[in-house]
């Protein structure tokens, strides 16, 4: 004899896999909501300009989200569909050559340039157009230094901020973000710069040409780069680049832009041999104590 009662419950569950089938309702991958629409921006790469370049774009999730080479002016064209979980990205460029404005020549590329992109409301803020330089090198591999499970939005922000703070106190606003906006180019002996951020990070990007051409044994630009990378991770930057970078940088804003960027140059708070590592906790609560160990107060 059949039983009715659980003919019934063995009717309804298939009843219920059919209609998840039909609507798509249950939770597997195909059925998560990521938008087809492609994220498009550019980079510059930039020790001075780095031409020819090879470029990737990875997520946290997708290796090669795209893949591009810079044109004359160190310029990239992005278009990638970005899914949720992939942010923060890291763009990679090897090869290439770059404008050395210490030397005036062209050189070629021997190191990997990188930056990272914390989240989609930076990309914004960076107004589509990123900077993959020296100083983005060096946050990237701050980020890059925590164990996985301390990678996101609010480190990757943290290593940009911490980088600015050390060796471009004076660059904009100072929260992290001004680094990731795009410098001016510079590419030969006749570019200049203007009286602006972006002229102004220009001259920083020269005046660490200048300071590694300075040391002893001398330093490209390309690794110098990879030289306060690694550094950067330690802490502890050199401190004979350090010394000289401020009066290397304006004077490359008075040979190449005007007396008020020179002089913005002078201005500017001194770098520091000193790079703090991100804390997970995010920053200090208004009621919660320092966000890591703190309450509800911490920001994430």
């Amino acid at each position: 004899m059949i039983n009715s009662k659980k003919m019934r419950l063995t009717m309804f569950a298939a009843s219920i896999v059919a209609a998840g089938a039909l609507t798509g309702c249950f939770n597997d991958e195909s059925a998560d909501p990521v938008s087809s629409t492609p994220t498009e921006f550019s980079t510059t790469a930039a020790y001075g300009a780095l031409v020819g370049a090879d470029c990737v774009v990875n997520g946290t999730v997708t290796a090669a989200l795209d893949q591009y080479v810079t044109n004359a002016d160190g310029v990239g064209s992005i278009s990638a569909t970005i899914g949720a979980g992939e942010y923060p990205l890291i763009i990679s460029c090897t090869g290439g050559n770059y404008y050395n404005e210490a030397s005036e020549a062209t050189e070629a590329n021997d190191e990997t340039l990188k930056s990272i992109i914390p989240s989609a409301g930076a990309l914004t803020d960076a107004g589509g157009s990123v900077a993959v330089t020296t100083l983005t090198s060096m946050a990237a591999a701050l980020y890059e230094s925590l164990p996985a499970a301390q990678r996101n939005a609010s480190t990757a922000n943290q290593s940009l901020t911490n980088v600015i703070k050390a060796l471009a106190p004076g660059l904009g606003n100072g929260d992290g973000l001004d680094l990731l906006r795009a410098p001016t180019v510079v590419k030969s002996s006749a570019s200049t710069v203007a009286n602006n951020d972006a002229g102004y990070y220009a001259s920083i990007l020269a005046g660490l040409a200048k300071a590694g051409a300075g040391l002893t044994p001398a330093l490209s630009p390309s690794k110098l780069a990879a030289k306060l990378a690694a550094e950067t991770v330690t802490g502890t930057l050199d401190n004979n680049v350090v010394s000289v970078l401020k009066a290397k940088t304006a004077e490359f804003a008075g040979a190449k832009g005007d007396s008020a960027l020179q002089q913005k140059s002078n201005d500017a708070p001194a770098p520091t041999t000193t790079v703090t590592k991100p804390t997970t906790g995010g920053t200090t609560g208004g009621t919660g104590g320092t966000g890591g160990t703190g309450g509800s107060g911490g920001q994430p």
